[in-house]
């Protein structure tokens, strides 16, 4: 969806993408391809890549760790 956009407005909009955090869905592992991040990039687009404040959080109640 990011990289759509950022080909749609090119470089005369201020357009950020955010991603998941890295590992997210799978451990060691980014969900945006290094590819799509740079050609967002290249078309004027800015990638922003973070954590949510509470994610640690949620996952300890889920986790099997307790």
């Amino acid at each position: 969806t990011g990289l759509r956009f950022a080909k749609r407005l090119g470089k005369k909009t201020n357009l950020i993408v955010v991603t998941h955090a890295f590992g997210h869905k799978q451990k060691n592992e980014m969900e945006i391809l290094s590819q799509v991040r740079q050609r967002i990039e290249e078309s004027g687009g800015k990638v922003f890549t973070g954590t949510i404040l509470t994610s640690s959080l949620e996952k300890s109640f889920v986790s099997d760790d307790w």
